[in-house]
């Protein structure tokens, strides 16, 4: 239903996590921006569909500036984080994408285990892209 906030907020995310339906959430954003300014988790949805759509700095911003007033460790906060540190690989800064991470797991409460497995797989990938900079000594990251 158009008008469920819940509903609209689900299929954006959906949406945005597929690459073939990503153009489908950023049209959705429109809705969702009356939505955003008092839940976070909308927030977290429209930074998302922004970090999918190729715009990391927009993804950023929104996410920076809606981290206050969320529970330190809570679900949603412990998202934003992973959502950040993955903006912050994007835009070329694996080194702070890794220590958002550690931030995040570190204070994390309650996270599902779904959450907690995808920011292990990412911390991973920055670790690994890290280590292979450091061996070779190159500083442009590879991107898989």
């Amino acid at each position: 239903h158009p008008r469920n906030p819940i509903l609209l907020n689900n299929l954006a995310y959906a949406l945005a996590a597929d690459p073939h339906t990503t153009g489908e959430a950023l049209a959705m954003l429109p809705q969702l921006a009356g939505l955003a300014a008092t839940n976070p988790a909308v927030m977290d949805t429209v930074a998302f569909v922004h970090l999918r759509a190729g715009n990391p700095e927009k993804a950023l911003i929104l996410l920076n500036n809606s981290m206050e007033g969320n529970p330190l460790g809570s679900t949603v906060w412990f998202q934003m984080k992973v959502h950040t540190a993955e903006a912050q690989r994007e835009i070329g800064n694996p080194t702070s994408a890794l220590a958002t991470l550690v931030e995040a797991q570190a204070k994390s409460r309650k996270v599902p285990v779904e959450d907690l497995m995808t920011a292990d797989r990412l911390t991973e990938q920055i670790q690994s892209e890290l280590n292979e900079l450091r061996t070779d000594g190159s500083w442009r990251l590879r991107w898989y």
